[in-house]
């Protein structure tokens, strides 16, 4: 042994402390013994508890702790008689101040020891560090990964499987092949192919495949199986599933259009483009203009003027912008054509040698065809807000007629309750069909007051009906809010849809917090939110949870949050959204204060 060793020793006699000193020498073992004579200064000693190789104490029971709680992984050797039972855990062991003949080999044991399990120690981590670096890579790409081993167990996922899937994090936990493959039969249309896949592991593992599948809400999932590979030996298999939706229903299209659809067919013919340049005033145009968009020119020449003179008087200013500033994106303005007016678009460079050149083309049936899209998108979202709309309106309706029909058959004593009841579904209703509408709420409702607490408290009972056995509910309620000029239920469905959307991603176990209180200043809003300690949302589909029809769960309208957004925006306040993998989500809706209030 070369290196000097560094040993702490608690002891309270002097003499101990030579007599241990004498005894290490005679065992050739060079060593400084940092001397203590009390439990603080012993404590203390353990701040820089790197720089020592072993500790020393006269006995247990006052340095124990504080090795234990300071210097888990140095060796502690008790330097007193043995009692006759078994060591204290975490003690090395222990040696007789009568028989120090022994110490030099317990010393060389326990350095042995130590630097053995410092070696398994450092393999641990090493392991850790590559399991975590694994898990990064995986969360991080945008495709669902899954990976089974040779005998079709999961031995590793993405939460982005899990979002494209549906999948709750509880049916993915005990990492059963069986429970997954029962989720997907049950919730997508055609997962034969998907479970196939899975059970051909002990017939090919080694082979590449590819096919698709379908979600309940319409989802399009692409899939692709290959071989897992370690050191050119095959261990498993890695399924990787990507949302392809959006490109199928674009190639759906464009193949319907091609068919059936004239009227884009004729306007993906006429891309044809008009060559154009300008120099000192003068515009050079190709005669193609003429017979394509029915724009008149003489020899292939027009004045700048009379270019000028072509453009609508509201697109004018555009074009002249345009030439001031060339770089910009392309630009759409009318032009004067011989049957009325013609949408184009234009791009346009500076030249070389001075002046401009570039392109035009006509982009009137374009718009036309953007404008029917949009149109049908929007009867699209007015007839699932109105199916949407009629199931929230029928449960406040029947509750309405339930209490008239009973006031016909009560006694007096039982008419205010009823009257109660049939005024809180009349809210209800209200609420409900100020969703139909984009008139703001921001004006003073006379005669009405919405406490956020109250709300909260109201329906309370409700939550935890909806949220069932598994999820806990809390409520954590501000001090000092003041009350909103509103009627009480104008935020009911927002507190509805916002409890059920935390309930769905919890599935079935969890947590979810409901709070209101005071945005910090100098912002003046009262907030109303709600967290639950899910798996959070899955970045690709943040940007679109507001979007009318956007779901990621099997069945869903795909409403709820965008009724919300709606509803709060119109009361003239906003929504925010902190999410993140596995630490939740939070909603907050913030509205504006009352004039004369302060929070």
């Amino acid at each position: 042994m070369t290196s000097r060793l560094r040993i702490l020793y608690f002891e309270r006699l002097p003499e101990a402390v030579e007599r241990v000193r004498t005894a290490l020498a005679l065992e050739h073992l060079p060593c400084e013994v940092i001397w203590v004579d009390s439990p603080g200064a012993f404590a203390s000693a353990l701040a820089e508890a790197w720089s020592y190789d072993l500790l020393f104490a006269c006995h247990a029971g006052e340095a124990l702790e504080a090795a234990r709680r300071r210097a888990p992984l140095l060796p502690l050797i008790v330097l007193a008689e043995s009692g006759g039972g078994p060591l204290p855990e975490g003690v090395k062991d222990q040696v007789a101040p009568g028989d120090l003949s022994r110490l030099g080999a317990v010393v060389r044991r326990a350095l042995a020891e130590a630097r053995h399990g410092a070696g398994e120690r450092e393999a641990l981590a090493a392991n850790a560090r590559l399991a975590a670096l694994l898990r990064a890579t995986l969360e991080a790409t945008a495709d669902g990964i899954l990976v089974l081993d040779l005998a079709g167990r999961v031995t590793a996922y993405n939460r982005t499987f899990l979002s494209l899937c549906g999948i709750p994090e509880y049916v993915m936990a005990p990492m059963t092949t069986e429970r997954v493959l029962q989720f997907i039969a049950d919730h997508f249309q055609d997962p034969e192919a998907f479970l196939d896949e899975v059970r051909r592991q002990g017939d090919g593992p080694g082979q590449e495949s590819s096919g698709r599948m379908k979600t309940e809400a319409g989802r399009i999932l692409e899939q692709a199986g290959r071989p897992h590979r370690v050191g050119g030996r095959t261990v498993g298999r890695i399924l990787s599933l990507r949302d392809v939706t959006e490109r199928e229903r674009s190639a759906s299209r464009l193949r319907q259009l091609a068919a059936g659809d004239q009227l884009l067919v004729d306007a993906a013919a006429a891309g044809e483009v008009v060559l154009w340049s300008l120099t000192k005033d003068l515009l050079l145009i190709s005669d193609f203009a003429a017979a394509l968009l029915g724009i008149p020119t003489q020899d292939g020449a027009m004045a700048f003027a009379e270019l000028e003179a072509l453009f609508h008087p509201e697109d004018l200013e555009r074009f002249r912008r345009a030439l001031e500033h060339p770089e910009d994106a392309p630009f759409e303005a009318r032009l004067k054509g011989i049957d009325g007016w013609v949408w184009t678009r234009w791009n346009l460079r500076k030249a070389e040698g001075g002046g401009y050149h570039g392109v035009f083309y006509e982009v009137g049936r374009q718009r036309a065809m953007q404008e029917q899209l949009a149109e049908r998108r929007r009867a699209e979202w007015l007839g699932a807000l109105a199916a949407k709309l009629a199931h929230d309106l029928r449960g406040p309706v029947q509750t309405l007629g339930r209490h008239l029909d009973a006031l016909a058959t009560v006694g007096a004593d039982a008419v205010p309750a009823h009257l109660e009841a049939c005024a809180r579904a009349a809210g209800s209703l209200e609420a409900i069909l100020a969703q139909l509408t984009a008139a703001p709420f921001t004006e003073a409702a006379a005669g009405f007051q919405l406490d956020l607490n109250e709300l909260v408290e109201r329906l309370g009972p409700w939550a935890e009906t909806a949220l069932g056995p598994g999820p806990e509910l809390r409520r954590e309620p501000g001090t000092g809010l003041p009350a909103l000029p509103w009627p009480p239920a104008r935020l009911e469905p927002v507190l509805m849809n916002l409890v059920l959307n935390a309930r769905d991603a919890l599935g079935g176990s969890g947590t979810v917090t409901i709070r209101t209180g005071t945005a910090p200043p100098p912002d003046r809003s009262l907030f109303l939110e709600v967290e639950d300690d899910g798996p959070g949302i899955a970045p690709l589909a943040l940007d679109r949870i507001f979007q009318p029809g956007f779901t990621t769960r099997p069945g869903a309208q795909g409403l709820g949050l965008a009724v919300v957004r709606r509803i709060v925006e119109t009361c003239g306040g906003s929504v925010q959204v902190d999410t993140g993998p596995m630490r939740g989500t939070r909603i907050r809706v913030l509205l504006p204060a009352p004039d004369g209030s302060a929070p």
